[in-house]
This record gives structure tokens, C-alpha cells and sequence, in this order.
């Protein structure tokens, strides 16, 4: 859900209003992350532009939603702290702040936020089954909150370090980073929950076919895993870091960020066709 040098501070950005902008049209929320952003926080409302280019540029620490027809930003909610994970459903952006061990929902309509305390230095999050799947790595659990209500249902205890988290095959899964380990959870039946070894620190996640895929980063492998059974498949060797992971064009897509390539996995044959050079430290791919 992405994991630095001093930057050059951002330039001001135009005054705005305290009026939020309706959106109507299709929008995409994105998250500015990374430690070289922590800034001073703009202040507890949305700012949305007049401007026909919008706004020029993200402020720090802050959820933006990018007007999908014109392709620029129209509106940013500041939240105080670097954003560490971002996702939609239920009408809602979610996003997961470590340093707060909380959880924003963002109305994309209204811009209204709610926070939701979950502890734990939230970091990965998924959306499934009618519900939010926050990852908390201090905490060694996985936390399920209400998509209508977002009160927290359960926390279910998982490995150490859990750092992602995905939904699909009527489970919950969870990469356990400090133990090598992938927790594979009934949401109906916490307790029965199956842990799989997949190597050494598995940062992210992704469900595409009839299987997971699972990013370790210091073993620099992806592990496929059986979505019914949870039986490892195939241990495929991609580049160096393996850091995140997306699926698309029938491929398995990798951010390795040590080496500055990604790479393509073909899931017929569990093999690597291509490795693409794209500079330095990527470290998300989508």
C-alpha cells in the first residue's frame, strides 16, 4: 500500500477558500508519502482551486484528488502527518497514518475527514468484504473497521511486522515482514488462521488469477501462493529489493528498488520475461 534526502521546500500555493469543491466527475485519490515530506500541516480543511490549471502541486502530507477527465488536481486534504497507505471503497478514501496510529476516511465528495484510532503504526491497507483491512506493524495484528460505521470490528494477532495486507479467495492475508511469513485468515473464524513461509521479508501483496503474490524484499523473490489451499506454487527470482508489486496486461509487475528495474512476471510460466530499467529507488508500481 510504498514505502531520502533534503528536498527544496514547495513553493505557496495559491490561497483557497474553506469551502470544499464538490466533485462530480470520476477523480483518483493520491497520497504524497515518504519521510522527505514532513512538513507543518495547512490546517484542518480542504483546499480546492478556482484555477482552471488547479492546483500545481501536492502540499506535504496531504491527499490530493486528481480530476480524471482534465488530469489535474482539484482539490487536498491535509492530514498533519505523512500518509503511509491509501485506498478506495465504499464510497470512501482511506488512508493509514503511522505516526498517529490512525486511520483517515475522506468523503471524495465532501472532503470530509474522519479519524479512526487504531494503534499500532498502521501501515498497509486493503479493501474486501465490506470492510477495511488495516495492517499494524507495532501492534502484531491486523485491524477490521466498519466500512458504514468505521468503528473497529476486531483485531485479529497475526506475525511480526506485518506490513501488508490483501483480501480475495474469502480470506484475509497479511505479509509478516519480520518473520518471513504470510498470515492467511478466515474473517469468519479468526482463530483458524493458517501461517505460510514464504522467505525473508515479504513487504507486499497481490491477489491476480487463482493465486497471492508475495514481494519479500531481502530474499529478493515473489512466492506464489494458491488462493484456496494457501500451498506455495512457484518461488520465482526477480531483481534486488523487491519492494512492491501490481498485476496488469495479464503480467505481475515488481518495483525492485535496489536495482532501479521492474519486473514482469508471466504467471503461465512463473517466470520472468523482462526487466525494466526506470532509475533509481522505485519503490511502487501500479
Amino acid at each position: 500500500v510504498n514505502e531520502v534526502s533534503a528536498i527544496t521546500p514547495l513553493p505557496p500555493l495559491p490561497k483557497a477558500p474553506r469551502r470544499p469543491m464538490p466533485v462530480s466527475r470520476p477523480v483518483l485519490a493520491v497520497a504524497l508519502l515518504g519521510l522527505a515530506l514532513v512538513g507543518a500541516s495547512l490546517g484542518g480543511y480542504a483546499l480546492t482551486s478556482d484555477e482552471p490549471e488547479g492546483l500545481p502541486r501536492l502540499a506535504e502530507n496531504a491527499v490530493g484528488l486528481v480530476d480524471t477527465d482534465s488530469n489535474r488536481i482539484v482539490a487536498q486534504v491535509p492530514l498533519g502527518s505523512p500518509a503511509d497507505g491509501i485506498v478506495a471503497g465504499a464510497g470512501s478514501v482511506w488512508v493509514s497514518n503511522a505516526l498517529e496510529g490512525t486511520v483517515s476516511r475522506i468523503d471524495p465528495s465532501s472532503l470530509d475527514v474522519r479519524t479512526i484510532d487504531v494503534g499500532g503504526r498502521p501501515a498497509g491497507l486493503a479493501f474486501g468484504a465490506g470492510s477495511l483491512w488495516v495492517a499494524n506493524s507495532e501492534a502484531r495484528a491486523v485491524t477490521e473497521i466498519d466500512a458504514e460505521s468505521a468503528k473497529v470490528v476486531q483485531r485479529i494477532p497475526v506475525g511480526n511486522g506485518p506490513r501488508a495486507v490483501a483480501v480475495g479467495f474469502d480470506a484475509v492475508w497479511v505479509a509478516n515482514s519480520l518473520d518471513g511469513t504470510v498470515s492467511q485468515i478466515d474473517p469468519e473464524r479468526p482463530k483458524q488462521t493458517k501461517v505460510i513461509s514464504v522467505g525473508g521479508g515479504p513487504v507486499a501483496l497481490a491477489v491476480f488469477g487463482e493465486a497471492l503474490w508475495v514481494a519479500s524484499e531481502s530474499s529478493g523473490v515473489v512466492t506464489r501462493i494458491a488462493g484456496e489451499s494457501g500451498d506455495v506454487v512457484a518461488t520465482i527470482e526477480v531483481g534486488s529489493g523487491p519492494s512492491a508489486i501490481a498485476v496488469g496486461e495479464g503480467a505481475v509487475w515488481v518495483a525492485n528498488r535496489q536495482d532501479a528495474t521492474v519486473s514482469r512476471i508471466d504467471p503461465a510460466t512463473n517466470s520472468v520475461t523482462a526487466a525494466v530499467p526506470v532509475g533509481p529507488g522505485p519503490v511502487a508500481v501500479a
